[in-house]
């Protein structure tokens, strides 16, 4: 079964780390309990509180990079293409929400995430579901989320 799954999340800064930490336990676990009898390679990567990157076998990596718009609009300016900015703010057509009064209360700055992660070359049907129970972990805590397949 061959998928392409893309993803787009907004989400409050201050709640960014706590949604990743349950996306990472839940990965833990399926490394644990699954991945590991299974023989398939499985690999957890934390950058950051604000980025956590999950290298499942055969499997594109699954990433969720939060970043304020700020941070993704100067990244593209720099680069000149940057896929989350051409995903979120449809190439620059839309401004995306900062936040109410973030000056006053930092505590509203609002982060996104967008990525996609193609599975065709997976062997074993029990990875797709991992990649969706993780998918839902984070798109559950979200203020928004959009998955397309």
């Amino acid at each position: 079964m061959e998928m392409t799954i893309s993803t787009q999340f907004k989400q409050k800064k201050a709640y960014v780390p706590s949604t990743l930490d349950d996306a990472q336990n839940i990965a833990r676990k399926i490394k644990k309990e699954q991945a590991d009898k299974l023989g398939i390679g499985f690999e957890i990567i934390r950058f950051s509180k604000y980025c956590l990157v999950i290298n499942i076998d055969n499997c594109d990596n699954l990433s969720f990079d939060f970043q304020s718009f700020t941070e993704i609009k100067d990244e593209y300016k720099k680069v000149g293409y940057m896929y989350e900015y051409s995903v979120l703010a449809n190439d620059g057509k839309m401004k995306l929400e900062e936040g109410y009064k973030i000056e006053e209360y930092p505590q509203n700055e609002m982060y996104y995430s967008a990525s996609f992660c193609d599975t065709q070359s997976i062997e074993n049907l029990v990875v797709h579901k991992w990649v969706s129970d993780i998918i839902k972990t984070v798109a559950s805590r979200c203020l928004e989320a959009r998955v397309n397949d």
